[in-house]
């Protein structure tokens, strides 16, 4: 299991896959998160502003953290013994062997995989196409309601645009057929909510 960063929604099942035999993998920043269990992820890396606020503006988007919760998103079990990613390279252990892309801001270990082979890049939280507490549609950077450092987030983005891909797998959203740099583009001009 190749995780983009530490929050619930996306190492929730990393226990129970660890239990039927997966390795875990998780750069080793957000390594931390998994050790302590998914409902530390916000104390390993506050988001810049209070959910509070997206939701006074957008009620609706309180159904996303009821959905994880009743999911049990926040009482997954601990992570004991991940594969920690120190720095950018490549996973030769992995098939298809990515290449891993530092882009922290949404978290301080939030990582991107390009399978160069297939022209395919999962960018995680780092860049999405959509998100659930603005109701922004197209690429973007996750809002500071979820994302721990707001400045990193959108200068990671200089990472993504530099990589040869067809086709764009984020975190939420829909995939983005075109280059990263174009996605990053629109991003950029979404700006940071």
């Amino acid at each position: 299991m190749l995780t983009t960063h530490g929050h619930p929604d996306h190492i929730g099942l990393a226990a129970s896959l660890q239990r039927a035999g997966a390795d875990v993998w998780v750069h080793e920043a957000d390594a931390p998160i998994l050790a302590d269990g998914p409902r530390s992820a916000f104390r390993h890396a506050p988001p810049e502003a209070a959910m509070l606020r997206y939701l006074v503006r957008r009620p609706a988007a309180v159904a996303a953290p009821l959905h994880l919760a009743r999911a049990g998103a926040f009482t997954a079990p601990r992570t004991a013994t991940v594969h920690t990613i120190a720095t950018a390279g490549r996973l030769d252990a992995i098939p298809g062997r990515p290449r891993v892309v530092s882009v922290p801001g949404h978290t301080d270990g939030s990582v991107a995989y390009l399978f160069e082979d297939l022209g395919v890049l999962f960018t995680g939280d780092a860049l999405v196409t959509y998100d659930g507490l603005t109701g922004h549609v197209g690429p973007t950077v996750v809002c500071r309601g979820f994302t721990h450092d707001g400045a990193a987030a959108l200068a990671a983005l200089d990472e993504l645009e530099k990589l040869d891909a067809d086709l764009i797998l984020p975190g939420h959203g829909d995939p983005f057929a075109g280059p990263p740099a174009h996605a990053t583009r629109l991003a950029r001009a979404a700006g940071l909510r």
